[in-house]
C-alpha cells in the first residue's frame, strides 16, 4: 500500500500546526485493529506487540523543524506520515530607507529585514503608510511564495523584502512600516502571529507652489494703495522676489522704493505682502511672484492696471446740477412776480383793507343850540 493510503490509517488532526517549543499530539487509527508504532526523531514508539485501535503520539517540547511522525502497521504494509508545520515567528523585524529627505517625484527603495522566522514560505510582509489621526494605508506587500518549490529549508530564516516608494508632497510627515505575519492556515493560530518594524517619520521635500490673494487680472484708481499677498507651499520654506513687468515692456526688481513711490515688502511665514502706496500709472503691468527653494521655483502673476479717476467729469455733473438748480429758481421767482402778485395782491388797496374814519355831522336842535352827532 501506499505510505499515505488514507483507507488503512486516519490522522486526527489531520494536519498539525505547532509553535516551536510548545507541546503537540496526534491519535493514529487503523480500519481494524492491528499492532502498530510511530516513527519520529521526538515522541517514537516501537511497534506494539498486541493490536491497537488507537496509538497517540505526543511530544512534550517539540524542537526539530524537520520532524516527519510517520503511523505505520506491523510489516510495513501500511504507513501514513502526519502533516505537521512547525512555526517560529520572527525574532525580529525591522525596517530601512533612505538617508535624510526625499525628494518629491523620484523613486526610493525602502527594505523590510525578517529575522530568524520559520517557516519562510508562510511568511506575509506588508507595507503600510499612515498619518496622525487617520487610518493605515497598505501601499505594498510581498506574499507568501508558495510556487518556490527550491527553498525546502523548514527551519528559521532571514530575509529582506523591498518596497519601491514614490513620495508626493502630500507624504511629509507620514510615517511608514513594515509588517511579517505568519499565514498557517485554518489550523494555524488566529489572529495569525504578526510583528512590526519600528515607524520611521518619511521627510519629504518639493517645488514650491504658489498662489496670489487677488485673481488674474485687477483694477485699481490711481492714488489708491495696492496689496498683494503670494502664498507658497514648500519644503523646505521658499524664498519671494517680486518682479514688475510695465506696460512698457521693461522689467523691474522691485524694491523698498521705486520711482518715487512708496513700496513695503512684509514676508512671513504666511507669505510675501506686496504694497504700494499711492500707485500710478507708471506702475501698471503684470506683477510676478517667484517663490524658490532648493527644489525648485513657481511663480504666478496679476495683471494691474491702473486707471485716472475723471475729475473734470464729476464737476460738470456739478455744474449741470448747479444750472438746473438755477434755472428753476428763476422760473419759480417769475411766476410769483408776474403771476401771483399781479392776480392776488393788484387788487387791493391798503385803504380798502382798514376802516375809514368818521365824520361829525352837525345837525341844528329846534332850541336854537347846536349839538354835533357821529
Amino acid at each position: 500500500m501506499h505510505a499515505n493510503d488514507a483507507k488503512c490509517l486516519t490522522m486526527k488532526p489531520d494536519r498539525l500546526v505547532v509553535k516551536y517549543g510548545d507541546p503537540a499530539s496526534a491519535n493514529c487509527t487503523p480500519a481494524t485493529p492491528e499492532p502498530m508504532g510511530w516513527e519520529a526523531t521526538q515522541g517514537g514508539r516501537g511497534l506494539t506487540g498486541y493490536p491497537q485501535t488507537l496509538l497517540e503520539w505526543t511530544v512534550k517540547k517539540l524542537t526539530d523543524y524537520n520532524i516527519n511522525p510517520t503511523c505505520f502497521l506491523e510489516g510495513g504494509k501500511c504507513r501514513k506520515k502526519l502533516n505537521i508545520t512547525v512555526y517560529k515567528p520572527p525574532a525580529n523585524v525591522s525596517m530601512s530607507g533612505p538617508a535624510g529627505p526625499m525628494v518629491e517625484g523620484k523613486l526610493y527603495e525602502f527594505r523590510c529585514r525578517v529575522q530568524d522566522v520559520a517557516p519562510a514560505s508562510s511568511l506575509f510582509v506588508s507595507f503600510y503608510k499612515t498619518f496622525i489621526n487617520s487610518s493605515n494605508i497598505e501601499i505594498g506587500s510581498n506574499p507568501p511564495n508558495t510556487t518556490n518549490t527550491t527553498n525546502t529549508i523548514k527551519g528559521p530564516q532571514s530575509g529582506e523584502y523591498p518596497l519601491i516608494f514614490l513620495p508626493n508632497r502630500g507624504d511629509d510627515g507620514a510615517q511608514l512600516w513594515c509588517s511579517a505575519r505568519l499565514e498557517l492556515g485554518e489550523q494555524g493560530p488566529q489572529p495569525p502571529p504578526q510583528m512590526d518594524s519600528e515607524h520611521l517619520t518619511l521627510s519629504v521635500h518639493y517645488k514650491p507652489q504658489v498662489s496670489m490673494s487677488s485673481g488674474p487680472s485687477l483694477n485699481i484708481s490711481e492714488g489708491h494703495t495696492l496689496s498683494l499677498l503670494c502664498q507658497a507651499d514648500g519644503n523646505p520654506a521658499p524664498s519671494y522676489r517680486w518682479f514688475l513687468i510695465t506696460e512698457k515692456g521693461s522689467v523691474l526688481n522691485i524694491n523698498t522704493t521705486k520711482e518715487g513711490f512708496v513700496l513695503s515688502i512684509n514676508t512671513t511665514k504666511k507669505g510675501s505682502e506686496l504694497s504700494i502706496n499711492n500707485i500710478a500709472t507708471s506702475l501698471a503691468g503684470t506683477y510676478a511672484c517667484i517663490a524658490t527653494n532648493e527644489v525648485g521655483n513657481s511663480s504666478r502673476t496679476v495683471e494691474v492696471k491702473v486707471t485716472v479717476e475723471d475729475f473734470w467729469k464729476a464737476w460738470w455733473w456739478l455744474i449741470c446740477v448747479l444750472v438746473i438748480t438755477l434755472i428753476l429758481m428763476g422760473i419759480f421767482v417769475l411766476t410769483y412776480h408776474f403771476y401771483y402778485k399781479h392776480n392776488r395782491t393788484g387788487h387791493y388797496q391798503l385803504k380798502d383793507i382798514f376802516p375809514r374814519p368818521c365824520k361829525k355831522k352837525h345837525v341844528a336842535p329846534s332850541n336854537g343850540m347846536v349839538q354835533s352827532s357821529v
